[in-house]
């Protein structure tokens, strides 16, 4: 802090940095909400001069730069928490197959350690939703749009590590001189804010920054000049991604590991020394062993005392000092910290559970997103000439129709069926909609890829959407207001099992250097970037086939499920093609429409019902069997969750053919246990929308 100040005995460990542009308090003590004015602070902190003009040599453009790099453009597309490198510090027992050690450690997480210390996956699975399990996430959005992660704070009574920096900021006066007008000492919360806010506004006005840009530099925060700084007597609680490399633990570095830290504070080492970089992958810490050059850190000197943040039992004493409301809280086992205790005695082997599980954080884990830098704007330019091609999509009679879909224009029918989950399931697959024996209606509708293919008879990517009806009970927390007015799951599949592109920027790449080609060259344009490039393109390969009954579709993307990373499909029963009574159409296609018509025949009355293997693909290795790259084929067998059963009726009415247009299947349609991942899901969130916001404005959809 600037100026004189009186001594206080309160170290503070370096914190990490990464997620942190994105949190909506910062520092330990929470008292920070504005980048610029942090970074602004930190500045003077180290020897930036000022005047009581407040000029300063702090260079306010490039802490803008480097913030703007650690942030990225969107939450998670930052500075990344690094990812426990195995081949150095061995595996984490457990983590590829998702059981054993690391599942009882994910296990014991979620119920003794996540009511403060949410998980990555919680904020990223809630990044689109206002709310989830009672627990607030994140902001609501502010003037320019933005959400921020909201982490608790921890009263530091109850947390009951050391108190010494939360005590010395909310009581430290300093000496501000002629910065402030009105009075030269102050508050030091106070005379954080006043410092800093008037150096912004000084450099700001020097780079004739524009309101936009004003904007930038302060990360999309409204800036609020009385209290851009606040002095709490609390902690706050942050996510422990990539938290194995941030030894010594605790705000002041005062228990040496991370075995140490699952210990009663009574077991931790009273002191020891600090310097080496020989680290200890078992109990997750340095080296504690004296070396030339290394301090000994003495953990009875207050300031930096190891207390709090313990696993045991209250002593009936320690109960009897609680206040009314925590013994409430104590009661009802809220699951918070209280008297400096976060939960029950650990075992031993839990100890050793919990370290496998908190090693992975940080690493990508079964069913995690780790979304590129630049992603937003390559969906931003992807979505503007989407946009473009559905308005101006030319339909057979040569005319534009934006009425038509965006994707998987050519409807074969729209047929009602039953969604019938299989009787006997493992307790992994027991997920979502996925509950033993549980029957669903469903619509589906059967389509061609090719917005300007007309005819069945050509080659081409054929689409199945599959609409599950769920009952009130079943239909929780939606991810759109759409699906949870409706009550359903919707299903996107296609006759490839792999997606063509890698990611959005591939996939803008592709398609805008397909529209720029000459329309009788686009085929090859194609063919050539299958080869070069874009060899993922191999996986999007336009096929011939006899029937929509007949073939197999896959959802090529991964989705969430439950806690685990899948993808799913459906295989055609083998019995599909063989009716009882009407015989099928001819082999090869004399029709344009042969798919619908081939569909009216197999579904005339007397005929055995069609039916579907529903099944998931599980990502049981997270480097072979990637989130964000979908072209890569995944190796794990599909397991049968549910069977579809479509009986034979007539479906190709005015009336249902109507309803089937005026459908609109959208993969985040979704509970959130099978939320979509990857970048191309991401990307599509925003396409999907703007085709349901175009077809919706020229009365396309009811």
């Amino acid at each position: 802090m600037i100026g004189k100040t009186e001594s206080h005995p309160a170290p503070v460990n370096y914190p990490h940095i990464w997620d942190a542009s994105w949190f909506y308090w910062v520092q330990y003590n929470a008292s920070i909400r504005l980048p610029m004015v942090r970074n602004i602070g930190e500045a003077l902190g180290v020897g930036a001069a000022i005047n009581g003009n407040a000029e300063s040599t702090v260079d306010v453009k490039n802490l803008h730069l480097m913030e703007d790099q650690l942030s990225g453009t969107a939450p998670f597309s930052g500075l990344q928490a690094p990812a426990w490198p195995e081949e150095i510090l061995g595996e984490i027992e457990g983590f590829k197959q998702a059981d054993g050690k690391w599942e009882k450690g994910r296990l014991l997480y979620e119920e003794r350690c996540i009511n403060c210390h949410y998980r990555i996956e919680d904020y990223q699975r809630t990044e689109n939703l206002d709310r989830s399990e009672n627990r607030e996430f994140w902001s609501k959005p502010n003037q320019f749009g933005r959400k921020f992660m909201k982490l608790p704070f921890i009263n530091f009574t109850d947390i009951g590590t050391d108190p010494a920096a939360v005590i010395d900021f909310y009581k430290r006066i300093v000496y501000a001189g002629s910065v402030h007008d009105e009075k030269s000492t102050m508050p030091a919360a106070e005379a954080l804010t006043v410092v800093t806010t008037k150096v912004r506004e000084f450099e700001y006005t020097k780079l004739n920054l524009s309101a936009a840009d004003q904007a930038a530099y302060d990360g999309y925060r409204e800036l609020n000049t009385e209290e851009a700084a606040i002095a709490r007597l609390a902690y706050k609680a942050r996510p422990l991604n990539g938290v194995w490399a941030t030894p010594p633990f605790l705000h002041n570095g005062s228990v040496a590991n991370l075995y140490e830290l699952l210990l009663p504070a009574n077991q931790r080492m009273k002191s020891f020394y600090v310097g080496s970089t020989v680290f200890e992958p078992k109990n997750v810490g340095f080296e504690t062993k004296w070396k030339a050059g290394s301090f000994r850190m003495d953990t009875t000197v207050p300031g930096n005392l190891n207390t709090g943040h313990e696993f045991r039992s209250l002593t009936p004493e320690e109960v009897d000092a609680l206040t009314p409301f925590q013994k409430k809280m104590l009661d009802e086992n809220q699951g918070w910290a209280v008297g400096g205790v976060v939960g029950p005695l650990l075992e031993d082997n839990e100890r050793w559970e919990l370290i496998e599980y908190i090693k992975s954080l940080g690493s990508p884990q079964p069913g995690q997103e780790r979304a590129p830098s630049g992603e937003l704007q390559a969906i931003k330019k992807l979505s503007q000439v989407q946009a473009m091609i559905h308005r101006n999509s030319i339909g057979p009679d040569g005319k534009p129709h934006p009425e038509k879909r965006g994707q998987h224009p050519k409807s074969h029918g729209t047929v009602e069926a039953v969604f019938q989950v299989a009787d006997s399931l493992e307790d992994r697959l027991r997920v979502g909609i996925f509950q033993p024996g549980k029957e669903y209606k469903a619509l589906i509708r059967f389509s061609n890829g090719d917005s300007e293919n007309d005819d069945d008879r050509k080659p081409d990517a054929h689409g199945m959407a599959i609409r599950v009806f769920l009952p009130k009970n079943d239909a929780k927390e939606f991810l759109t207001d759409e699906a949870a007015t409706g009550k359903y799951q919707d299903f996107v599949l296609a006759d490839n099992e792999t997606f063509f592109a890698e990611n959005v920027d591939h996939l803008l790449t592709f398609i805008t250097t397909v529209m720029q080609s000459p329309k009788d060259r686009q085929e090859e344009v194609k063919e050539k970037m299958a080869t070069t490039s874009h060899k993922g393109l191999q996986g999007f390969k336009k096929k011939l086939t006899t029937s929509p009954f007949d073939t197999a579709y896959f959802s090529q993307t991964p989705y969430k499920f439950g806690v685990l990373g899948a993808k799913y499909q459906v295989a055609s029963n083998s019995q599909n093609q063989v009716p009882s009574v009407v015989p099928l159409v001819a082999t090869q296609p004399t029709s344009k429409d042969f798919f619908r018509e081939a569909m009216v025949k197999r579904l005339a009355a007397g005929n055995a019902p069609v039916s579907f293997h529903f099944g998931v693909q599980l990502q049981t290795d997270v480097k072979s069997m990637p989130i964000e790259d979908p072209t890569k084929k995944w190796s794990s067998a599909f397991t049968k969750l549910a069977t579809i059963t479509i009986e034979p009726k007539i479906f190709d009415t005015p009336e249902q053919n109507k309803l089937g247009e005026a459908l609109s299947f959208n993969p985040w349609n979704a509970l959130h246990e099978h939320r979509p991942l990857g970048g191309i899901n991401r990307a599509r969130q925003k396409i999907y929308q703007e085709s349901q916001t175009l077809r919706k404005s020229v009365g396309a959809l009811r």
